[in-house]
């Protein structure tokens, strides 16, 4: 029983870590954009084209007859 319970134990602190760098992550990511508006704009536009450049092609190219 004890085992389960360190394995219990384990699991719950690699959750509380990931959910730490989660964290910083998104504060990174706030702090960068806030340094860099543009860019953040610019990037954004650029992967919406590209995404929907591939998802357009995808559509068409599976629903072709």
């Amino acid at each position: 029983m004890e085992s389960v319970e360190e394995n219990l134990r384990q699991a719950r602190q690699v959750i509380e870590r990931a959910r730490h760098a989660a964290q910083h992550a998104v504060a990174d990511a706030e702090l960068n954009v806030r340094r860099n508006p543009f860019f953040a704009v610019g990037a954004g536009a650029i992967a919406g084209v590209v995404v929907g450049g591939l998802l357009g092609f995808g559509v068409g190219w599976f629903t072709r007859r």
